[in-house]
């Protein structure tokens, strides 16, 4: 149903996540968000997926990579929401 509206409407269809690291030991989330950030000259899994971050803890995904990004957070078990929004 999303897919149809995006492409009448021309609109982009994207996954909103937010995610939760306080229960997380510390070095855990360090290196979590390294891996979404990125360290230094390196690509975060943000960036390389062509996301954006809106704010700590939340960011947006293009629709085609959304099921590699709930296996990520699965993997490292991080406590994530998900939404599928439309924008322009």
């Amino acid at each position: 149903m999303f897919k149809e509206i995006s492409s009448r409407h021309r609109l982009k269809l994207l996954a909103l996540y937010t995610y939760d690291l306080t229960k997380q030991p510390k070095s855990k989330a360090v290196r979590f968000v390294y891996l979404l950030k990125g360290r230094k000259q390196e690509k975060g899994m943000i960036k390389e997926f062509n996301g954006c971050f809106i704010a700590p803890g939340c960011f947006t995904l293009p629709i085609k990579k959304d099921k590699e990004m709930q296996q990520i957070l699965s993997y490292w078990k991080i406590p994530f929401k998900r939404k599928l929004i439309l924008t322009y």
